[in-house]
């Protein structure tokens, strides 16, 4: 909602906007406000790198200590990282509070010495050791990759050994900005009685769908994990109605907008044209609202 509203004050500010795109940018931002205020979306709920590593816990259970391989070097990737360290719930608040300081820290020294505050994120303050998977990084990125690395301490696997990698561990987490699928259903042929679970968090989707018909692999999606919260799952419920509700109220306003400047156009050329009209103007304004809301319904 905090991307839409700067996009569109931008907009306004540099007025690219017409009437109409202005009024859909109004929407959008009250409609975002809505969701927020109206559904429990707008609670306090746990982050997506919170709920994925949950739902794997859940789904991992009758494994020691289960190998992962999580495909990307982006925010959710890093987010995956903290996650997997952590072992108990009364240590996330620390955890984060840690990775803040860390992060503000690191942010100064960057900016200090030149480079892209972007690209480089900091190094928590420490790495738990009492982590409940062995997970493992792959990423094309190998400077973020590496960067990665050293910040949590998990091993990097080079890019080209990606079907290899997959080969040999219980679950894989995409979550790649890739535009095209970068697993695709061949790398998981042939893994004997080793079943495999995987989740492929990317829009638009990182995973080849027919890999779900495979023999021991089991696909999950985004919204498979956000359905599998009742909490999220009903909130989202709540703001599809919400969307459709906003959607309703803006066709109708931009229909009874065009109405209204075709009606006008109407009442122009016929005075054009000579024939006049002896309406007062107030009376001739109540007329013309009184056909448009006609013409709209």
């Amino acid at each position: 909602l905090g991307q839409v509203r700067q996009a569109y004050q931008l907009a306004l500010e540099e007025k690219s906007l017409d009437a109409a795109l202005a009024a859909l940018g109004r929407s959008a931002l009250r409609t975002g406000k809505r969701v927020r205020h109206e559904t429990r979306l707008g609670t306090a709920s746990p982050t997506l790198a919170r709920r994925v590593a949950g739902f794997l816990r859940n789904r991992l259970e009758r494994h020691r200590k289960p190998v992962i391989l999580i495909v990307g070097s982006g925010r959710v990737a890093e987010d995956l990282l903290i996650e997997q360290t952590r072992s108990s719930t009364s240590s996330f608040a620390a955890r984060d509070v840690a990775r803040a300081q860390a992060r503000r820290s690191a942010q100064g020294s960057i900016q200090s010495a030149g480079q892209d505050p972007v690209r480089e994120r900091a190094r928590p303050a420490s790495v738990p050791s009492n982590r409940w998977a062995d997970v493992r990084l792959i990423a094309r990125n190998e400077h973020r990759a590496a960067h990665l690395s050293r910040a949590y301490g998990v091993p990097v696997v080079p890019w080209n050994r990606l079907a290899e990698s997959v080969a040999g561990v219980d679950a894989v987490v995409v979550c790649t900005s890739a535009r095209r699928y970068v697993l695709e259903a061949g790398m998981l042929r042939g893994r004997g009685d080793r079943p495999v679970k995987v989740l492929d968090l990317a829009v638009p989707r990182n995973v080849d769908p027919r890999a779900a018909a495979l023999p021991g692999v089991t696909l999950w999606h985004l919204e498979d994990i956000v359905d599998a919260e009742p909490v999220a799952a009903s909130g989202l419920r709540d703001a599809e109605r919400i969307v459709e509700e906003e959607v309703e109220t803006f066709m109708r306003w931009l229909a009874e907008r065009r109405a209204g400047e075709r009606i006008a156009s109407l009442i122009d050329a016929s005075r054009r044209a000579g024939a006049g009209c002896p309406l007062p103007s107030h009376e001739l304004h109540s007329r013309i609202m009184r056909i448009k809301r006609e013409v709209v319904t």
